[in-house]
């Protein structure tokens, strides 16, 4: 009898310890599984989405920048949101992102993709309170800059235009498409002076890297670097200006939006199922965008851009290439004033950007 029982024991036991491992098992795949990857994510189509401003709504837009009043009628790329498995992605919401920045100063650097983004907070903010805006001088500095305060948070916002991160100097005409002299582990004092003023700071580069790319002079210790590729130029810039973040004794919150895409013709050629901007009516389908991978720039210039801060935990890589890369239909095309040609390369606002936003509002509330 007693055997019997001890036998029965040792068989439950035996039971509870096996059904703790399967649970403990069990954690450990979701914990997996719920690893946030932005990069993984897809545009899933809501049209029910609530409008957070518009064109005509928001009067910061710049006007050459502004689809909906430079003529776009259609609104169909507004109907998407970017979900992606195991990131809990928050809606920018403008009272509690400036609850968060209450006496502090958001810094953008970058290149012409940091308006981008820029606009987009902007344009929520003043849903929530009045803006005014910065142009010249900054906290009694001496430095100078353009953005825009919300007085009733004493909130700052700075765009900061730092094409290269690194020092540039150009050979001629000052344009992306100039041949330039550009020093690689030299960080720009275009951003530099202002890093100590913030508490947030967000780095966009990249197409002035690849836009041109044979026309740039890499410099290394002042020795040209011949042969050097685009994306290896870019990871040196992006670490020279990690090494100078992380040296400088920086404690606020630095973020990186990774390479963002451009849609036009001679990237895709080889596929006529994949047209340039204008022709675009949606998100790539998934076979556009099997080929778009290997085809676009955008993956190598993303994947120069993440391994730098690959084991870093103080800086937040917001990977945003491929939600870019998607979505062709949403670039300002034809709906950019001033130029004759479809600029396949800047984003609507409203529209992508808005994206960008929220995952900089997640980070900042730590829920991503």
């Amino acid at each position: 009898m007693a055997a019997a029982t001890l036998t029965m024991l040792r068989a439950s036991s035996a039971a509870l310890l096996l059904l703790l491992l399967l649970q403990c098992y069990q954690c450990h795949v979701e914990a997996q599984g719920g690893k946030c990857d932005l990069n993984a994510g897809s545009w899933v189509k809501n049209p029910s989405l609530p409008k957070r401003y518009t064109g005509l709504s928001c009067k910061s837009i710049r006007s050459s920048l502004n689809c909906q009043k430079n003529g776009r009628k259609d609104t169909s790329y507004l109907n998407y949101e970017w979900r992606s498995p195991g990131c809990n992605i928050k809606r920018f919401d403008p009272k509690a992102f400036l609850a968060l920045m209450r006496n502090k100063v958001f810094l953008g650097v970058g290149d012409s993709f940091n308006p981008n983004v820029q606009h987009s907070i902007r344009c929520q903010v003043e849903s929530a309170a009045p803006t005014k805006d910065v142009n010249g001088a900054f906290l009694k500095t001496g430095l100078s800059a353009q953005g825009y305060v919300v007085p009733q948070y004493n909130a700052t916002f700075l765009t900061i235009a730092s094409s290269f991160l690194v020092d540039g100097t150009p050979v001629g005409a000052a344009s992306s498409s100039s041949p330039w002299k550009v020093n690689l582990d030299v960080a720009s004092k275009e951003w530099t002076p202002f890093l100590k003023y913030s508490h947030y700071v967000a780095f966009a580069a990249g197409h002035w890297f690849t836009n041109s790319g044979n026309l740039r002079q890499w410099f290394v210790k002042k020795q040209a670097q011949k042969g050097m590729t685009s994306a290896a130029a870019l990871t040196a810039a992006y670490t020279t200006m990690r090494n100078y973040v992380s040296s400088s004794g920086y404690s606020g919150m630095p973020m990186v939006l990774t390479y963002t895409a451009s849609h036009y013709d001679s990237a895709f050629a080889a596929d006529d199922t994949v047209h340039e901007c204008s022709a675009a009516k949606g998100p790539m389908t998934s076979k556009q965008m099997a080929f778009a991978v290997k085809k676009s720039e955008s993956t190598e210039a993303r994947n120069a851009v993440v391994k730098v801060f690959q084991g870093n935990p103080s800086f937040k890589v917001l990977d945003v290439t491929k939600a870019s890369l998607m979505r062709p239909d949403a670039h300002m095309q034809q709906y950019r004033a001033g130029t004759s040609d479809d600029d396949c390369s800047h984003f609507c606002v409203p529209g992508v950007p808005d994206t960008w936003s929220d995952l900089i509002f997640s980070y900042m509330t730590k829920s991503i």
